[in-house]
């Protein structure tokens, strides 16, 4: 019996009672012509229903979907776990020369960017007074500014990556050998608190991208369609055509395309201001951008605001103010306001499948 087989087994075990309705089931998904864990995400809940009730269907169907979905994470877990090990081996062989490890933080570090610590924390070989073993350095904060190492994963895979498509089981354990690697040699002994940031940076960084190339084709289209230079349209293109964000474009350019209001979406204030100097009466109850500048094609930081309260400030990137307004009329379930309405549905259709998933 394959691998595959002993972990679907063991995960109808925790829904299904009867042995026999285990194996049934197990023999079931076999017919279907599943080879292996990775042909289970093929497995579809009508293949089921001529032979089970809707119920247990949906039980079997859970349990694929958690198989699939914690195939990678726990190979995360097992790797960093196995490479720790070998670390922990190497180390109490060589006691004698070993200095130790530190990873005490030394201050406490937050997600804005602005008051983030950035410790380089890779292991650099220095020398011991009583020898030349290498000493390893850590920080607390170390995983806010680890470096997800795209270069060194294969271009094959970054192709599947760059046309939003799966990869396969194969590509995937590449993909977490390859940070696990980098990750260890940072920390030896990473906690779930690392993993779960990095694994959000890896998604941040990806959605971005992805968001950024789609961006940049609808400014294109923009591009060659004929624009009066003199129009709303033809002064956004030439601002960006002359060094201007290329995602804030897309949009002031779409907000210009269905004649909607810019101001219910950005509200420009001085560059140097800071969330306590603004006077928050003049923003929009919904979801919108600070723009800290006279344009936000040109602005080099941003904050969010949601029910005229600053939740987000001292960003950097458009893009990032972009995606955290954005979500903001999800996680708070906002309708759209009026005036921004055509805009947000077209931006939603080419941005839902990356927010949902």
């Amino acid at each position: 019996m394959g691998d595959w087989v002993s972990d679907l087994t063991s995960s109808l075990s925790s829904v299904f009672q009867q042995e026999d309705s285990i194996q049934r089931v197990a023999e079931l998904i076999k017919n279907l012509g599943v080879c292996s864990a990775e042909d289970l995400k093929y497995v579809e809940a009508n293949d089921l229903s001529a032979v089970l009730k809707p119920i247990e269907v949906r039980k079997v169907m859970d349990c694929i979907k958690q198989m699939t979905e914690d195939d990678s994470s726990s190979l995360l877990s097992s790797q960093i776990e196995e490479a720790s090990t070998g670390e922990e081996s190497f180390m109490s062989d060589n006691d004698d020369n070993f200095t130790g490890i530190h990873s005490t933080p030394k201050s406490t570090a937050t997600r804005s960017p602005a008051s983030v610590i950035a410790v380089r924390s890779q292991a650099s070989p220095t020398t011991s007074e009583s020898g030349s073993s290498p000493f390893v350095r850590e920080d607390g904060s170390w995983h806010y500014s680890f470096d997800v190492p795209w270069s060194k994963i294969p271009s094959n895979t970054m192709k599947v990556l760059d046309a939003e498509k799966r990869p396969s089981a194969v590509e995937r354990r590449e993909i977490i050998r390859i940070v696990v690697a980098e990750i260890l040699t940072v920390c030896k002994k990473p906690g779930k608190r690392h993993i779960t940031e990095i694994a959000r940076k890896m998604i941040d960084e990806s959605f971005e991208e992805s968001t950024v190339t789609k961006f940049r084709r609808i400014l294109q289209y923009y591009q060659f369609v004929k624009t009066e230079p003199s129009s709303r349209a033809g002064t956004i293109l030439g601002q960006a055509m002359a060094g201007g964000d290329a995602t804030c474009a897309a949009v002031l350019m779409l907000l210009a395309h269905f004649n909607e209001q810019e101001d219910k979406m950005f509200l420009n204030v001085d560059d140097t201001a800071i969330a306590t100097d603004l006077d928050t009466s003049k923003l929009p109850w919904t979801p919108c951008i600070v723009v800290c500048g006279n344009s936000p094609l040109t602005a080099k930081m941003f904050m969010v605001a949601v029910d005229q309260v600053i939740v987000n400030e001292q960003l950097p990137c458009f893009t990032k103010a972009f995606h955290m307004m954005f979500c903001s009329y999800y996680l708070h379930n906002i309708d759209y306001p009026v005036e921004l309405a055509a805009t947000m549905e077209f931006l939603q259709r080419i941005n839902i499948k990356e927010f949902m998933e």
